[in-house]
């Protein structure tokens, strides 16, 4: 994939955060008593499963930070997409001081760091993947305790989509990253064979 259709990718990945609050209003606050009024058989669960639900509820609230940082995650392979695109005409430009400059702040820039992004690209994969369990885990229980109406009328509330679209960017970040990482690479070899020194 050339950079151009890469930053369009790039440029096109879903806002982290409002997906996850969308998720929230959709599953979360109908679980909760005092907010499913137009989900009355919620409050019929006996006192046991309303226990288990809280605690699985509970365990789900634990990932939602390191859920949020996949937004942050979002915005720096924007940067990254447009550096190379910088990088590539300083090449074409002919720009050895651009070139080395860009290439310096990708590696050593504390908040840019290549290496840090792909620690919390997983940890936003492994926090979504964790709360989908957890999600799955509670939709079960439910199940249980349900009438088949009641656990289709709530399985159809939108909330499956916004956790599928959470999936997907954890899925689609990791590609970005491993796409945006190669064409780095190439760029900066390239820079160094036109002895552009830079710190690897």
């Amino acid at each position: 994939m050339d950079l151009r259709a890469l930053k369009k990718e790039v440029d096109e990945l879903p806002n982290v955060e409002e997906h996850l609050e969308l998720f929230q209003n959709n599953w979360i606050k109908p679980l909760r008593t005092n907010t499913n009024s137009h989900l009355p058989f919620l409050k019929k669960l006996d006192a046991q499963t309303r226990l288990h639900l809280n605690k699985q509820l509970a365990q789900f609230q634990s990932h939602i930070p390191k859920v949020k940082q996949g937004q942050a995650v979002n915005d720096k392979l924007r940067l990254y997409a447009k550096y190379l695109i910088d990088l590539k005409l300083t090449e074409l430009q002919n720009n050895p001081s651009r070139s080395k400059l860009i290439i310096n702040q990708m590696l050593n820039d504390e908040s840019l760091k290549f290496n840090q992004t792909l620690v919390e690209a997983r940890e936003f994969e492994e926090a979504v993947e964790k709360m989908s369990d957890h999600y799955q885990d509670v939709n079960v229980l439910l199940q249980k305790q349900l009438t088949l109406e009641e656990t289709i009328f709530f399985l159809d509330l939108p909330h499956k989509l916004y956790i599928h679209h959470l999936m997907k960017t954890a899925e689609r970040q990791k590609r970005l990253m491993r796409d945006l990482g190669r064409h780095f690479i190439v760029l900066a070899k390239e820079a160094s064979l036109k002895n552009i020194p830079f710190k690897p």
